[in-house]
């Protein structure tokens, strides 16, 4: 499954930032300083004016303060209206607003009213004038009391209350049709001039329903119709699961989050058809953890977070919205840190607004993984243990995960749990820039923080498509119309795979059309200044077409016999009679060979080259791709120790064994569920088309499958944290810690990363099977491999030894210009990517395997591409 499409209009490309404002003209310098993507206020009296016609006086004065910061700030600045049509943040189900007939017509005119002028700010500068936040609490009450008060007001699914929704919406719109819309020009326009309300009319009888599911989606309606450049959401709490406590408890892995909080509230979204795909659909949801700083006396109650709460949210987060398919806003977040024993108080009052929140998000490195480095005034204060697990004070509550890193930033983990903005503070809470009724802030702490993640280290959340996205390949035509003409020869000619019973068919998995999409960028663009080398600039055309096609054909070479003669794009377990206790370990997901992936990269000190993806002893995934011969072993899988213990799948802390003798599947009626991981799916239905085998969980691999989730993916096999790594770093989310952007770190220079990277919406290290899985980015498997191609073959270079003076580009522009003869370039680029070295045999690592069918696949290559080598 793709990640969830994180591009929300009027939102930067970046992970954005965003802040409470009272509309004080006295902050405006202050927010612009901050360097806020966003500010937001709730409209009218921040309760919904129930009973009372509203001017929309906020909105005007949210949204032109935001103009004004962004004139300040030299970036736009979205304003952001928390509107109320339905207020339950007291307790209730709201039906005084609803069933109300009287307060649902004026409530309709006041959201037609807020919608209609925000809309009237859209100009050539902002196509999207702002976002509306819709009821915070609203569906955290209704799901709470499903089956109490809200059953009694609005029914249930089989019979629900009738409530006057159209005929309500109706007379809002007539009532209104005179009201005189101000747009941001000064200039004044009628509702009924501006908008065709009698089309509207008949769409209301055709689209709603008269019931509290017609409720719903009328307020989306209203809203795509009078503000359909304005995006919004609904807000779902984390206690819509009927308490907030479950945040508390730890758990064994994803699926005991899901079924414990998630899961319910996936279908409580589903049930009230607020996200129903229509052209109503809401663009992003909003989530609220809760406003009031976690150690303050409020919220320390239920809501005082350490870093297992904050990773529980995520999850509950990331697993809503992928359910969902939709974006997040964690909105309203407590802006309150972790003061550290080196800090400068001044101001900030330590127990009302101490809060665990920015410090996770935003990182603080003089707290690092020592809790003592807290002052001593936020880690005494009382825990209520019953709550919180037996935690008694928030030392231990910041305690229940051992070494936790409080100075690394977790804004990457919040784009891949699909949040695209993050907002701060609230009316009670800690906030970027402090306002009238929040407190006196906490001296800059936050706003210093998001200043230098905007400055150095923001989070892309996808790629801004440019002109060099679409350009030809190259600027040689006829080369360009050779590579594009040859696509059914190569995807049903070469990119052959081998089959069980030896018949070679065209590859599932790898395309000419998806290599070709793969080359243009690496070729035209490149990574970090290394771009695919095609052509020489001082050839001729016709020399030029014949290096091109050549470099093609060795990269090719080794992508067929890698990975295509096998249809793989993850590495298969292959481990029979490699020195394991066992044959065909579970463990290989590990490494094979007695390799340990995960400390690729690593140096003789044992620590971590500055590119390495961290550990993630977290991971659960599942390969895509396995082989396919009778009882071969079905696919590699990573899975935390707790999860698979819990399961009864342990023996002495370690997994088994894959049996390829049996069972004999033949006769099996399971089906295969593509969506479980392997080690919960049923006997025979491991993988698809199993024919015999099965997993054998008697310990004998004796070892863990915790963190093993780098295994080699892609058509040159990407393997280890290290080359996920530089992957993540150049073409997708990077991890690198932007202090060490332009340093030496552990003997690396440090590079920074591209500023709009090809896969920003990929994060490679927190799910490195997205290279086999993405079906957006079809490309990327071939990508990893022309990426390795472009660092380790076309960048070889040794100082000293029998290939000291080997080079890449001479020695291909030697082949071709002595005609296309013999075998050492190809089996020097064998050399390099088999065994390290560029010859057929290396020193130490020994003979190339496979030699003669990566030269066969060189010259069938060349031919197909029109060349005759001799």
């Amino acid at each position: 499954m793709d990640p969830v499409n994180l591009e929300v209009v009027g939102w930067p490309s970046t992970l954005a930032m965003g802040t409470i404002t009272d509309n004080s003209s006295a902050i405006t310098a202050d927010l612009a300083a901050a360097d806020v993507d966003s500010i937001f206020k709730y409209a009218g009296d921040g309760t919904g004016n129930r009973g009372a016609l509203i001017e929309p006086v906020v909105v005007r004065q949210t949204i032109e303060q935001s103009r004004s910061v962004e004139t300040l700030r030299g970036k736009s600045v979205n304003p952001v209206l928390v509107i109320y049509t339905a207020n339950a943040s007291n307790g209730g189900v709201a039906s005084e607003d609803i069933s109300n007939y009287t307060n649902l017509v004026m409530h309709y005119r006041n959201l037609i009213r807020q919608a209609a002028t925000m809309q009237s700010y859209k100009d050539a500068n902002h196509v999207s004038p702002g976002s509306i936040i819709l009821n915070p609490d609203l569906f955290g009450e209704w799901q709470k009391n499903r089956d109490s008060s809200f059953a009694t007001a609005f029914g249930t699914a089989e019979n629900w209350t009738p409530i006057l929704v159209r005929q309500a919406l109706k007379e809002a719109i007539s009532a209104d049709a005179d009201y005189v819309i101000s747009n941001n020009l000064g200039a004044t326009s009628s509702l009924s001039s501006l908008y065709d309300l009698a089309g509207i009319k008949s769409e209301i009888d055709a689209a709603l329903d008269d019931n509290i599911l017609g409720w719903v989606q009328s307020q989306n309606l209203v809203l795509s119709t009078f503000s359909p450049d304005v995006t919004f959401s609904w807000v779902l709490n984390l206690w819509n699961p009927g308490s907030a406590n479950w945040v508390h408890d730890s758990y064994s892995g994803m699926q005991a989050v899901w079924n414990e909080a998630s899961k319910s509230v996936s279908e409580f979204v589903e049930s009230i058809g607020a996200y129903t795909a229509n052209s109503y659909r809401p663009d992003f949801i909003a989530f609220d953890k809760y406003e009031r700083d976690g150690f303050s006396p409020t919220g320390r109650a239920n809501y005082a977070f350490g870093s297992r709460e904050w990773d529980n949210y995520l999850t509950y987060v990331r697993q809503i919205t992928d359910s969902v398919d939709t974006p997040a806003m964690l909105w309203q977040i407590p802006g309150g840190h972790l003061p550290s024993n080196d800090e400068e108080i001044g101001s900030y009052d330590i127990e009302n607004n101490a809060s665990s929140a920015a410090t996770y998000f935003m990182g603080d490195k003089s707290i690092g993984a020592s809790v003592l480095n807290i002052r001593s005034e936020v880690l005494t204060i009382p825990l209520n243990p019953v709550v919180y697990n037996g935690s008694s004070s928030v030392a231990d509550l910041l305690q229940t995960e051992s070494n936790y890193d409080w100075g690394a930033s977790r804004l990457r983990h919040a784009a891949y749990s699909n949040v695209f903005a993050i907002l701060w503070g609230g009316g009670s809470t800690t906030a970027v820039v402090p306002i009238a009724t929040n407190g006196a802030g906490d001296n800059g702490w936050l706003s210093n923080k998001i200043q230098r993640y905007q400055n150095a280290g923001q989070v892309p959340l996808y790629h801004i498509q440019s002109d060099s996205n679409t350009q030809a390949l190259t600027s040689i035509a006829a080369l360009n119309n050779d590579l594009n003409s040859v696509e059914n020869v190569m995807n049903n000619s070469v990119f052959l795979y081998e089959t069980p019973s030896n018949a070679m068919v065209p590859s599932s998995i790898y395309k000419w059309a998806d290599f070709l999409d793969a080359l243009n960028p690496m070729h035209n663009t490149g990574i970090a200044g290394v771009k695919f080398w095609l052509t020489d600039p001082d050839a001729n055309e016709v020399t030029n077409v014949q290096y091109a096609k050549v470099a093609i054909a060795a990269f090719l070479a080794q992508s067929m016999k890698e990975t295509i003669k096998f249809d793989a794009c993850d590495e298969n377990n292959w481990s029979i009679n490699t020195g394991d206790p066992v044959n065909y370990p579970l463990s290989s997901s590990c490494g094979q060979l007695q390799q340990v992936y995960g400390d690729y990269g690593m140096n003789a000190n044992g620590s971590d080259n500055p590119y390495s993806c961290p550990r993630n002893p977290k991971m659960e995934i599942t390969a895509k791709t396995h082989a396919s011969w009778y009882g071969a072993p079905g696919p590699l899988f990573t899975a935390p120790d707790a999860v698979l213990q819990e399961k009864g799948l342990l023996v002495n802390g370690s997994v088994g064994r894959w049996s390829y003798s049996g069972p004999d599947c033949s006769s099996s009626t399971a089906e295969f569920n593509a969506q479980a991981p392997a080690y919960l799916r049923d006997e025979c239905a491991i993988y698809d088309g199993q024919k015999a085998g099965g997993f054998v969980w008697d310990g004998s691999a004796g070892k863990s499958l915790e963190g093993c989730g780098w295994w080699g993916r892609g058509v040159i096999q990407t393997t280890g944290r290290l080359n996920f790594g530089k992957l993540n770093h150049f073409l997708g989310r990077s991890h690198v810690d932007p202090d060490n952007i332009n340093q030496t770190v552990e003997g690396t220079f440090v590079e920074a990363a591209p500023s709009n990277p090809l896969f920003a919406d990929l994060d490679l290290c927190s799910n490195p099977e997205l290279i086999c899985s993405t079906q957006e980015h079809k490309e990327i498997k071939w990508v990893a491999g022309l990426f390795f191609w472009m660092n380790e073959v076309q960048g070889y270079n040794v100082d000293s030894g029998p290939y000291a003076n080997w080079n890449y580009y001479d020695e291909l522009k030697a082949y071709v210009d002595g005609g296309m003869t013999g075998n050492k370039f190809i089996d020097d680029v064998s050399g390099i990517v088999n065994r390290g070295c560029p010859d057929a045999t290396c020193p130490v690592s020994g003979a190339v395997d496979g030699i003669g069918d990566r030269r066969a696949n060189f010259f069938k290559v060349l031919e197909a591409l029109g060349l005759n080598p001799q």
